[in-house]
Order: C-alpha cells, then structure tokens, then sequence
C-alpha cells in the first residue's frame, strides 16, 4: 500500500491493487493501439484514436494514468516507418526523382512524355494549385456578405414581409431618414 494523504483518507488509485489492474489494462490497450498501427503519438487527446483503441481491446472506459501507461509502453516500440519506400522506375530501376503516371512509376528519363519524344508539359501557372489557393484567399477578403437585400429592406418597411415590431420601426425611420436628405438634391 501506498502512504495515505495528510487527511488520512486512502486514495483508491494508487494502491497495489490499483496500479496492477492499470498496467494490465495498459498492456492490453498497447497491444491493440498495435495492431491498428498506433503508436504512443497517435493516442493523444483529440486525435479520435483512444476509442477506436479501446474498442478494439474490448474495454469499457480507461483513465489518463491508463493512456500515460500505454503510452510508455508504445515509447518503447521501435519507430515506425513514416512513409512507404519509393517505388522504382518500371523502365531502369532509378529510385531518384520517381513520379507516378498511369502507365507506373517513371523517372524524369522514362516519363511518357519522354518516352514518346515530347518534351515535359509545365502547368500553367496561374491554375497552379497554390495560385488557386491565392485568388481564393484574395476573393474572400474582399468579399462582404450583404446583411440584407434591398427588396428584403422595402418589403420589411412596407410591412409585407414578416419581421419582428423593432425590425420593421427601425428599417421604417432608417427608410423616412434617408427620404429627408434625399429630398432636396432631386
């Protein structure tokens, strides 16, 4: 048993009991982060991973201790392998530069452009995807969503369009206010 806090009460988490039922539980949701193919990063809070892990090691619920535990355990687990190894050139073998095409992995030298005595097409670059990513930057910027439409605004001062008492005043003075400074230029 552990020591008890000042107050004298015992803090039922961390007793021997207590701890071995959580490195089991540990152990278990490690065995099955492993064979969805997580490691200790992919089971942080948020990521949407804890359940899937918990579901498939058939358990109910597990504390924070729980996860730091099985995280622990997953440090420990050899890295994983960050991307897929690059397939080779179907025509030489190259591993440098491979690009894939509908025909397979191709190097510069062996890309069906080349093969077929054309050189390279360029995109454009204006339908590039990063200056299609600029202009719709550029657009929503300025663009300012109109609050109202100007036949939304006669209808409601008018009153033949349902709105609340304050909205239909409002928009009637806004409407005798504007009637008042425009008056005189006619």
């Amino acid at each position: 048993m552990s020591a008890a806090p000042a107050s004298g009460e015992i803090d039922w988490t961390e007793t021997d009991e207590a701890r071995h039922n959580r490195r089991a539980k540990a152990a278990r949701l490690a065995d099955a982060a492993r064979a969805l193919g997580l490691g200790a990063d992919d089971l942080a809070v948020g990521t949407g991973n804890r359940l899937r892990v918990r579901r498939h090691a058939g358990i109910d619920a597990a504390s924070e201790k729980t996860w730091a535990e099985t995280a622990l355990i997953l440090a420990d687990d050899p890295p994983r392998p960050c991307a897929p190894a690059a397939r080779p050139c179907w025509h030489c073998g190259a591993r440098d530069d491979v690009r894939t095409y509908l025909n397979g992995p191709a190097c510069p030298q062996h890309t069906p452009a080349a093969l077929a005595g054309h050189a390279e097409v360029s995109p454009d670059p204006a339908t590039t995807l990063a200056a299609l990513r600029e202009r719709a930057a550029i657009a929503a910027a300025g663009h300012q969503p109109p609050t109202t439409t100007v036949v939304d605004e006669r209808a409601v001062t008018a009153g033949k369009r349902r709105s609340a008492n304050h909205v239909h005043q409002a928009m009637k003075t806004a409407a005798l206010a504007r009637a008042r400074t425009t008056r005189g230029r006619r």
